[in-house]
């Protein structure tokens, strides 16, 4: 099995992401400098902006391997899938859902925004579970163009709980109320995504490739 070092190193175009979310929240945060008004809507905006900037990446996940025939490969040396996965999952979560989220600290303290430590962890178990769903719908989705698009169109709803549940987060953290039972429910979705995503993905890659 490659190095995690050098899968990173291969997997590198997951760090192009962040710097379009960058681009799209200096942007609005740009827009909206002199507008108290907005700066209300502000974290839901940039939550959304956040989710689906990492929506448009996670596509590629098993897609690229599929097109060089590495899947097919790993097949035949009887590599262990389960944790072929768990290595994807990990490399996209930290080169695109951390770069993100650390972005995300810098635009909310640029706009005088709280960035309450439950938001991040509650934003960290979002993209644990956004990570998951999209391994499997890229898995299920092998071979098929246009992918980015139907990604969205399938995902989008699927992710919309964890949006409203960080963003419920944030809320309640910046109101000082208690969000144990919210960050208890997102990490009970995020492991449950997981373990099914664990079982399921490297049977739906075997069943592809032969």
């Amino acid at each position: 099995m490659t190095p995690i070092y050098l899968e990173l190193v291969s997997q590198r175009h997951f760090i192009t992401r962040p710097f379009i979310f960058m681009l799209m929240a200096f942007v609005y945060a740009y827009l909206i400098q002199g507008m108290p008004s907005s700066l209300a809507h502000a974290p839901k905006v940039l939550v959304i902006l956040a989710v689906v900037t990492l929506l448009t990446e996670v596509e590629r996940l098993f897609a690229d391997d599929w097109d060089t025939g590495r899947l097919e490969l790993w097949l035949m040396e009887g590599q262990n899938l389960e944790g072929i996965f768990l290595r994807k999952v990990l490399i996209f979560w930290s080169l695109s859902v951390v770069p993100i989220l650390l972005l995300l600290a810098i635009f909310f303290k640029s706009l005088n925004l709280p960035f309450p430590l439950a938001f991040v962890g509650s934003f960290a178990l979002a993209g644990v579970t956004l990570t998951a769903l999209g391994s499997l719908l890229s898995v299920l989705l092998l071979g098929i163009q246009r992918l980015v698009v139907l990604m969205l169109l399938l995902m989008f709803p699927l992710m919309l709980p964890e949006i409203l549940l960080t963003l419920g987060t944030y809320e309640q953290a910046i109101q000082g109320e208690a969000v144990s039972i919210l960050l208890c429910l997102q990490l009970g979705i995020s492991c449950v995504s997981l373990a099914v995503c664990l079982l399921v993905v490297p049977a739906i890659v075997r069943w592809s490739v032969q």
